[in-house]
């Protein structure tokens, strides 16, 4: 997934240092906890340059832990509350579908598949019912992959 929440200098420079890129997203989210509950453009700036930093720190360290890829998908869920919040449906439905195909990716590259697909199931439940009261309907439950859904990841 593409985001553009850091600057082309900044995305630069963390993709040349994967190290300084894990610290980044490791910061960012300090600082989202420490700043207030309340949805601002600039704290959806700041998870989404989170998450633009875990998937450059991801795509470079090749074989992710099971613990990367569960903070991937919290970091994912963080800003797609934050874009909920303030009514940016489509930009949430984009980061849900994103943040899915990268740990997808994460498990074809040798990440725990276990952990991809508890991740795939949170980010597709949650992300969507945070997303969901923007369009005034309820989705059926049915439509969502369960932890005993037959999916294969390959």
């Amino acid at each position: 997934m593409r985001l553009q929440f850091l600057c082309p200098q900044h995305r630069e420079a963390l993709a040349s240092r994967p190290a300084t890129a894990a610290d980044f997203w490791r910061e960012s989210e300090q600082r989202l906890r420490e700043t207030d509950i309340e949805a601002t453009p600039r704290r959806v700036s700041l998870a989404g340059s989170a998450l633009e930093a875990a998937g450059i720190y991801l795509n470079a360290c090749g074989q992710c832990q099971t613990e990367d890829i569960e903070r991937y998908a919290d970091t994912a869920l963080s800003l797609i509350d934050l874009l909920a919040q303030l009514r940016q449906r489509r930009l949430a439905l984009v980061v849900v579908a994103g943040a899915n195909a990268m740990v997808e990716q994460l498990a074809q590259w040798g990440g725990d598949k276990m952990a991809a697909v508890e991740a795939s199931r949170r980010l597709t439940q949650e992300g969507m019912h945070r997303v969901e009261p923007l369009w005034g309907i309820k989705m059926a439950p049915s439509r969502f992959h369960t932890a005993t859904s037959p999916i294969t990841i390959h």
